[in-house]
């Protein structure tokens, strides 16, 4: 299971809205609002990084199926019957857009973005080019000649890209992580606890997602089991517009924590399910907005 596969970040729950208690004069109630004023301009800043990294990695994790094998028959010295490259055009898209509405307000994630968007440079021309050598099937004309060329150059490439992506990937996961803990606790100092809790949720089940990367399953059952504790204590409000998005991430939480029990029994094999059933709770998460929990 590759981190660089799974889409880990929350766009919708990290900024949504700001927490206004009284008018300032309790300073507890003032440190409570700066706190996640602050939070939420971190998030606003990072949205769009979060953006472009979430979607590249929900199509990497899709059509890995399809590029994978393409790649292993390159390092091997074989010509693909069908050439499938990451979507790197559309990635560069994303972050240029990204980068044009200003820093991310994190140092690691713009230095690792400058460094993805270089490599991209030299790496979407490249990737045109061998599309369109096997899309015109220019092999059956040179007999594969200009194509080695092309895959001498793209897999040193690649393996920069790799390696700077996931510097990205990881950047933003941690920068996620930490506005997510500044918010937590500025829900608890206001006594929304379901809040609060809905937002630990999150970071648990990316850690239980994350430590099924490093193989070790006696943390991912601590894990769960808090999760489990947490999603039995979460009991938000249900008398509003809200609702149909909880019940739905609610569902969509217990299939997680189901998935992962089953992997953990050994009676299911395949750990893909997990970032599938991970992914579509952070679709359903993200359509939540915690202000209304409490």
């Amino acid at each position: 299971m590759r981190k660089a596969l799974i889409a880990t970040v929350l766009i919708g729950t990290l900024g949504g809205g700001v927490f206004f208690s009284g008018c300032g004069s309790n300073p507890m109630s003032s440190a409570v609002s700066s706190v996640t004023e602050s939070a939420d301009s971190k998030s606003a800043s990072l949205a769009p990084y979060i953006k472009a990294v979430s979607w590249f990695n929900n199509w990497s994790f899709t059509f890995n199926y399809a590029t994978a094998p393409d790649l292993a028959d390159m390092r091997a010295g074989k010509h693909p019957s069908n050439l499938n490259l990451p979507s790197y055009d559309r990635l560069q898209e994303e972050l240029k857009e990204a980068t044009g509405g200003g820093s991310s307000s994190f140092d690691s994630v713009d230095s690792s973005t400058k460094e993805v968007l270089d490599i991209l440079e030299k790496l979407v021309p490249l990737s045109e080019k061998m599309q369109a050598y096997y899309s015109s099937a220019q092999y059956k004309v040179d007999g594969y000649a200009e194509w080695d060329k092309y895959v001498q150059e793209y897999l040193p490439l690649y393996d920069k890209f790799d390696a700077a992506y996931g510097k990205l990937d990881q950047a933003t996961s941690q920068a996620s992580y930490q506005i997510s803990e500044e918010k937590i606790q500025a829900a608890k100092a206001a006594g929304h606890e379901n809040e609060a809790t809905f937002r630990e949720m999150y970071l648990v089940a990316s850690e239980i997602v994350e430590t099924f990367d490093r193989g070790d399953n006696a943390t991912v059952q601590s894990n769960l089991q808090k999760l489990q504790t947490l999603n039995n204590n979460f009991n938000p409000k249900t008398d509003n517009d809200n609702s149909g998005d909880v019940k739905s991430f609610k569902e969509s939480m217990n299939s997680f924590i189901g998935n992962v029990r089953t992997y953990l029994s050994g009676d299911r094999k395949d750990s893909e399910d997990i970032i599938r059933t991970y992914n579509r709770m952070i679709d359903e998460m993200n359509d939540v907005n915690p202000n209304t929990l409490d």
